[in-house]
């Protein structure tokens, strides 16, 4: 990477240098610089390296790209196409689906025989007829001493009532009644056991359960079969064989066979109790097997062919013009697959090495626009490794969705990537990021020019959703909303241009849904990049914003002063950088934190001392400017205490710069005593400088907005005087030769000030008859002001 920015610069296409005298001792430090761990060129080299392998990963290697470019229900655009070897000609995935709910149907059930279900069924009867004999002994003797009016008889009674409960066979009370009159009528008559009912009833019970259980009965509903035949697999013979529907009986068939018989042998009670008590002990004899007869199904598709039929060594496939129907795109896709399964070995290579090379390019770009554009993120490791890390997350889940073929490429949420970057740093990286990204994701899903579109268009609306983030809700609703609007919208636009294709449309909708709701993990891991990396977002400073936080509260508390002042700097900062298009919203959040230090010694401060006693009268001037010049050096330690961002710690320490405590200078060198030994260094701020737009405007609009408010019977004229002046002062000074501002920058806040200052001073300020044209101080646009202020409707006063 070092070789190629050497010829970068060869070729003039290296980023801009500003020229600037060397200093002393620049050299070395800059060598020491280049080989930090921030600023290591060969550590920036391996971060691209890994991100360019990571996207390599999609590049399907075992492939083979035919590089047909059709749409069904479109003409063929492309020359005549022949067969340049003879091919197999697959079938199509509904031809093969109706093959195999065809064998579906024509594969028999299997079921299993159960040896062990006559001896269950044997087992139920006999456990019927035991728990009833104590019932029908204990009728009978209650019966018998009833009739023969014994004293046991209440006794007896309890019994039976006892027996009855505990046998808990439900039976009807007739077929009780037929079962207690029988054993009651061969107990009191002295009757053989024989001729009790129950015993007929068992016997003719067996007899037919035996012929049913021989016969069979299969545990499924015939209605619920197909086919006309089934297997019967009997697992202790080895045996299996193929039987007629109607050789066997299912549940409902063997209950009416039995009500059939018991009709015949016995009167209507009786028969009543035998049915009862055939439905509390019949069994199936032959189970469905539900994983046996799948595995036969599965046995007999795995013969099915793919292929019907060959197309011959050149044969035309396709004519120039022809209109592509679902025929012919199945021929073309059965060429596409035999020239990838025909492929060799040097041919998949070169078709990998084709994609590595696009990769690389489309990767090339991103990191040149960063090189050239964007020093800062280029020439920094951690943030460099931010982006490229942000971005390998999103080509990483690609290559996991794309090797185990999980779903639709639309569910990639490749838009969480460039709406991060965003955030961090600004809409144009994200941008870029949005065409890169969506390049490298369709060249790996087979050149998808339709999938690229749509995802640069759908990213690019949420980069341009969270440029000025006011609040989280334009982030959790808007941002996701309007992201999956776009897919809709391209991907719905594509399938008008090509009349057809929305059955997949709305089968993609469904992925588009949750790659737009995956957003939402954009915020947290926005909080995990800020920890990490150290950065500060919208998000951070819109928290930091908020009166009600701790420190601003304390500011609020004990230097009111203080805090109205820093809310005034926070309207002019904000306004000057929105003019300039830099950060109104870290200006407006550095300025409301600039003076926190002043609550160390609130009474020093002029803003603060509300006309009262001068603190400053009872002390010399040398120890008046340290005091004066503490509070910077305090604010950067109070701001650390409370863990704020560096980006503000930076507008605490620069806010002042290096400049000159004036008054107290001057006041010293009006002091006699102190003339010889005077020096200016005493009464000059420490700085840093500021290096950036924002912390420029913050030490302009701190210095006018004091002076504008010590100021008496203020004018436009003088106003306009004072912003010239002191903005002018600085920049001869030298506060602002750090700061990337341009002359034009210059003037912008300078127009911008005034505005401002004329929408404070309103009702104070005196307009010269000459002057033609000012600022509104709320919509920016010029006016003529053809009325004094006391001329002024009521309407335009408020």
């Amino acid at each position: 990477m070092i070789l190629f920015m050497g010829l970068l610069e060869k070729l003039g296409l290296a980023q801009k240098k500003k020229e600037m005298a060397p200093l002393i001792g620049e050299k070395l430090k800059k060598e020491k610089e280049a080989y930090s761990l921030k600023r290591n060129p060969y550590i920036r080299a391996f971060i691209f390296v890994c991100f360019i392998g990571i996207s390599m990963l999609s590049l399907p290697h075992a492939t083979i790209n035919s590089g047909l470019n059709y749409t069904v229900g479109q003409p063929w655009r492309a020359e005549d196409l022949t067969a340049p070897y003879t091919f197999a000609l697959k079938k199509t995935s509904s031809e093969i689906e109706q093959e195999q709910e065809t064998l579906r149907s024509q594969v028999a059930p299997i079921y299993l025989v159960d040896p062990n279900a006559s001896i269950s069924v044997q087992t139920r009867i006999d456990s019927l007829y035991r728990n009833i004999q104590p019932v029908l002994e204990s009728y009978a003797i209650w019966r018998i001493h009833k009739e023969n009016e014994e004293l046991t008889v209440f006794d007896d009674s309890i019994r039976f009532a006892q027996e009855y409960a505990d046998a808990a066979i439900d039976l009807t009370e007739p077929s009780w009644n037929v079962l207690f009159e029988s054993y009651y009528d061969v107990q009191a008559n002295n009757r053989s056991s024989n001729q009790f009912i129950g015993v007929s009833v068992k016997q003719e019970l067996e007899q037919l359960i035996g012929q049913l259980l021989n016969e069979g009965i299969i545990n499924v509903a015939k209605s619920n079969i197909q086919g006309n035949e089934l297997t019967l697999r009997n697992q202790r013979n080895s045996t299996e064989q193929l039987v007629n529907l109607t050789r066997v009986r299912d549940r409902r068939e063997a209950n009416e066979f039995a009500q059939f018989r018991m009709n015949r042998e016995f009167d209507e009670r009786v028969a009543q109790l035998a049915m009862e008590l055939y439905n509390k002990s019949i069994l199936p004899n032959y189970m469905f097997s539900q994983a046996d007869t799948e595995a036969k199904i599965q046995e007999a598709i795995a013969t099915i062919s793919d292929n019907k039929g060959a197309v011959a060594q050149g044969q035309v496939i396709i004519r120039k013009g022809d209109l592509v129907t679902e025929e012919r795109a199945n021929v073309l896709r059965s060429f596409a697959e035999a020239r990838s399964e025909n492929a060799s070995e040097a041919e998949r290579w070169l078709r990998f090495s084709g994609g590595a090379i696009a990769i690389i390019a489309i990767a090339l770009v991103f990191f040149m626009y960063l090189y050239l554009y964007r020093r800062p993120i280029s020439g920094h490791n951690g943030l460099f490794f931010l982006v490229f890390l942000t971005m390998s997350l999103v080509t990483a889940t690609s290559a996991v969705i794309f090797k185990l073929d999980l779903a639709s490429p639309y569910i990639i949420p490749i838009a969480i990537a460039p709406i991060i970057l965003t955030i961090i740093f600004d809409s144009r990286v994200g941008i870029i990021a949005s065409v890169t990204l969506a390049s490298l994701i369709g060249l790996v899903n087979g050149n998808d020019f339709e999938f690229t579109i749509a995802t640069i268009c759908a990213c690019s609306m949420g980069v341009f959703s969270v440029r000025d983030i006011k609040d989280r809700s334009q982030f959790f609703f808007t941002t996701p909303g309007i992201v999956f609007a776009t897919y809709v919208i391209v991907t719905g636009a594509f399938g008008l241009a090509k009349l057809g294709g929305w059955e997949a449309y709305f089968n993609q909708l469904m992925f588009i849904a949750f790659n737009a709701l995956l957003i939402l993990f954009t915020y947290p891991l926005i909080l995990l990049f800020e920890k990490l990396f150290g950065v500060t977002t919208d998000f951070t400073l819109l928290e930091l914003g908020d009166t009600n936080r701790p420190v601003l509260k304390e500011l609020m508390n004990k230097a009111p002063g203080t805090f109205h002042h820093s809310l005034q700097v926070a309207n002019l900062s904000e306004a000057a950088a929105s003019a300039i298009h830099a950060n109104p919203l870290l200006c407006r959040v550095g300025a409301l934190y600039h003076d926190i230090g002043k609550m160390v010694k609130p009474s020093y401060f002029v803003e603060n001392q509300g006309g009262g006693n001068n603190e400053h009268d009872n002390l010399k001037p040398q120890m008046s400017a340290m005091i004066i010049k503490a509070h910077v050096s305090e604010g950067v330690k109070m701001a650390e205490e409370y863990n704020l961002p560096e980006k503000i710690v930076e507008f605490i320490a620069t806010h002042h710069g290096t400049s000159v405590i004036r008054y107290f200078y001057e006041k010293a060198r009006e002091d006699e005593s102190y003339k010889e030994m005077l020096n200016e260094e005493q009464f000059r701020y420490e700085g840093p400088l500021p290096s950036t737009k924002e912390t420029g405007i913050l030490l302009l609009a701190d210095g006018i907005e004091a002076a504008s408010r010590a100021m008496k019977n203020p004018t436009y004229v003088k106003l306009e005087n004072l912003v010239n002046k002191m903005i002018e002062d600085r920049v001869a000074e030298g506060q602002l030769s750090k700061c990337p501002l341009t002359f034009r920058d210059i003037d912008m806040i300078k127009e911008s000030f005034l505005n401002i200052l004329v929408g404070v001073y309103h009702n104070r300020i005196e307009y010269p008859e000459e002057k033609k044209e000012i600022k509104d101080s709320s919509n920016g646009k010029e006016q003529l002001p053809e009325k004094k202020p006391d001329q002024q409707t009521e309407n335009e006063t408020n």
